[in-house]
Order: C-alpha cells, then structure tokens, then sequence
C-alpha cells in the first residue's frame, strides 16, 4: 500500500494567487470607485421597494386563492395551478 506523503511530512503546500485581491487593489490607480458604490447602494434602495411591493401583492394572492379554496374544494386543481404561478413569480 502506498505511504500517505504527509505521514512522513513529505508534502507541498500550494497557495493560489488572489485574483480578486488584485483587481480591487487601490495602490494602482485601479479599485473599486466610491461613485459607483453610492450608485449601486442608490439603485438597490429603489430595487428593494419594488421587491417588497411585489411579494405583497403576490402574498394577497395567495390568500385570496386560499379564501377561493375554502368556498369550492372542487376548484383544488384549478387553484393549485394559481399557486403554483405565484410560486414562480416570487422565485423570479
């Protein structure tokens, strides 16, 4: 059977570069631009209230689906159709 390499501390130790590190650095000119932090910060605020404004109106789907089931069981397939919807567009 072969002998393990680090038994017999026989081993190398291989420390990839750090290709992110090098592209952010700020010594070169390069890095990342405060502006377009900001900006980015600015456009995921506005992003995040559409977001929300979404799934609440999808969470009153929801329950008026609910509502539609308990009037008319029979409707189950038609209804777990619409659910199954609405799980689509909050996983979008």
């Amino acid at each position: 059977m072969a002998q393990n390499d680090s038994d017999n501390g026989a081993y190398q130790l291989i420390t990839p570069p750090n290709l992110l590190k090098a592209k952010v650095s700020m010594g070169d000119g390069g890095g990342i631009d405060p502006d377009l932090i900001k900006q980015v910060d600015s456009d995921i605020d506005l992003m995040s209230a559409e977001v929300a404004e979404s799934v609440g109106h999808e969470i009153a789907r929801l329950m008026k689906l609910a509502l539609d089931l308990e009037e008319d069981m029979a409707q189950a397939e038609k209804v777990m159709k619409k659910v199954r919807s609405v799980g689509h567009e909050l996983r979008v």
